[in-house]
């Protein structure tokens, strides 16, 4: 237990509080285990050497290995031209090869749009096990017999 949350503090850009509160989100249901921020702090004072220790054999290291057409991700964003008209861009890419099958503007950002470079997508890389996407009302709407 103790290891684990000194691993989540190595890995950096989280406080005490952050730490403690992913801590107790995966095990104080299951495990019926939980950390306060005290403790966390506590813990990363006493044991600093093995946090810098773990920190140091954390750092810089490769992503695990993870196969193509596994799982793709899509995210979209907006770009404004020089006159100021936003233009939305969509982006997918494969995790395992760390390839981008998919990045284009289009003209809207309709659920139409998305889900045919989708499926020119899979047509021309093969279809992925898991799509992965946030929750904007792009990806979240139901495509209907409009476009």
């Amino acid at each position: 237990m103790v290891q684990e949350v000194l691993q989540s503090y190595a890995k950096g850009g989280k406080s005490y509080r952050e730490v403690a509160n992913e801590f107790n989100r995966l095990h104080a249901a299951r495990d019926a285990v939980m950390v306060c921020k005290s403790t966390v702090h506590e813990w990363v004072q006493r044991r600093s050497c093995q946090a810098l220790a773990v920190r140091c054999a954390t750092r810089n290291g490769f992503p695990a290995f993870t196969p193509a057409n596994l799982r793709w991700c899509l995210d979209g964003t907006g770009k404004a031209d020089s006159s100021g008209v936003v233009h939305f861009i969509l982006g997918i890419i494969d995790y395992g090869a760390r390839f981008n099958p998919v990045l284009v503007a289009l003209e809207r950002a309709s659920a139409w749009a998305i889900v045919s470079q989708l499926f020119a997508a899979i047509d021309r890389f093969g279809r992925p096990k898991i799509i992965r996407t946030d929750n904007a009302p792009y990806f979240t709407a139901r495509c209907s017999g409009r476009r």
